[in-house]
């Protein structure tokens, strides 16, 4: 009993750092769109149709809005990244 109890805690555990990798991977991916995006002056509330665009192309780690997580895709968590960008690279010069 104990050695099942071992090996579902080993499968909980994996699963839960697949689920915390691939949503580290879906926020750097969403950052890659407003880097995009903002660099072709393309109006940030287009975002969540980017991002939807993406999902549609098969861009990998991109969730759907129907996923139980976070999408990162509404206009004030952009913009606040768009910010932490511009402080990064202000902080560099």
């Amino acid at each position: 009993m104990n050695l099942l109890k071992q090996q579902k805690d080993q499968k909980n555990f994996k699963i839960s750092v697949l689920s915390e990798y691939a949503t580290h991977q879906h926020i750097i991916q969403v950052m890659k769109l407003i880097f995009w995006l903002t660099s072709e002056n393309v109006p940030l509330h287009k975002l969540k149709s980017f991002i939807n665009f993406s999902r549609f192309i098969g861009v990998p780690y991109i969730k759907s809005s129907n996923d139980n997580g976070l999408m990162y895709d509404n206009h004030a968590t952009s913009l606040e990244m768009l910010d932490a960008f511009a402080q990064t690279i202000e902080d560099k010069i």
